[in-house]
């Protein structure tokens, strides 16, 4: 006897219908759609690089960085809390996170690595860089998004 044959009084469904796995519910699905979209507060407001404090040292430029590691991809998220809001594409994994900080910053300002330097937070997400040959407007001209 197969299941499309078997009688069911009119308004219970069949069990084929019904039944789903933990990950097709729709409570799952929503939150995956809701993770999926670009969060709000990017969304919202513009990453505005004034808000990042820029000092002047010694023929250097120092400024923070929040880095977020294990990104898909390198790239600026925005502005928090008075520091550059960086993704990160390596793991927090034997100072590869930090590797990735420094390359993508030269690379976003124009500078050799050798010019970029991690002064501060080798084990935290917020860090303190040096830039060595450019001017603090020149660097928050080349890293505003």
């Amino acid at each position: 006897m197969s299941l499309a044959a078997s009688p069911r009084p009119d308004g219970i469904p069949s069990m084929i219908a019904t039944r789903r796995g933990p990950c097709d519910s729709p409570d799952v699905r929503k939150r995956n759609r809701d993770m999926a979209a670009e969060p709000a507060s990017l969304a919202e407001a513009p990453a505005d690089a004034a808000q990042v404090t820029l000092t002047e040292r010694d023929g250097a430029v120092r400024f923070e960085v929040h880095a977020k590691p294990k990104a898909r991809a390198s790239a600026f998220r925005g502005v928090r809390e008075g520091a550059f809001e960086v993704a990160l594409a390596a793991p927090p994994v034997d100072g590869a996170a930090n590797e990735e900080l420094v390359r993508f910053i030269a690379e976003r300002l124009g500078v050799a690595r050798r010019d970029v330097r991690l002064l501060r937070g080798e084990g935290s997400r917020t860090k303190l860089l040096e830039v060595r040959g450019l001017a603090a407007s020149e660097v928050r001209r080349r890293l505003a998004p």
